[in-house]
């Protein structure tokens, strides 16, 4: 096998045991805000990770979402739909995700945002109106009870 190949299927049977853990709370903040939120994942991922995520969040996240929608997040044809538009195509009111193209897209749409985390990819933006930022999950938390 070639070394891109072997080191994929490696990558791959990592992912499909379960060593990736949730973030800290993440579980226990979900399971707040679905008992007043319905609540939806939209996630960015390539095709071939499509059932590895799938089993990843029946394990962690059994019960929370009451659909899952997959968008492909790094081939950029005119035809694929965004975060943004398919979050409004389900009539989500928020939108919490640690990309700030995302949020700013979800934005313009009327979807309000919290754009998550202080990663280095998101870290260093410019807030436009209807995002806010929130740096872990009891922020999340606080944002909803305030």
């Amino acid at each position: 096998k070639p070394e891109g190949a072997r080191r994929y299927e490696a990558f791959k049977n990592w992912l499909s045991e379960n060593h990736l853990e949730p973030l800290p709370d993440a579980v226990a903040a979900l399971n707040k805000l679905k008992k007043r939120f319905d609540v939806v994942i939209v996630t960015s991922r390539e095709d071939r990770f499509l059932d590895i995520t799938e089993s990843w969040l029946n394990t962690h996240f059994p019960e929370i979402f009451s659909s899952v929608h997959f968008v492909e997040l790094w081939r950029k044809a005119n035809n694929k739909a965004t975060k943004a538009q398919i979050s409004r195509e389900v009539g989500a009111s928020y939108l919490i995700d640690d990309r700030f193209d995302h949020c700013a897209l979800a934005a313009e749409l009327g979807i309000k945002c919290l754009l998550f985390g202080l990663y280095g990819w998101n870290r260093d933006v410019i807030l436009p109106e209807g995002v806010v930022r929130v740096r872990n999950w009891d922020e999340v938390l606080e944002y909803f009870d305030g």
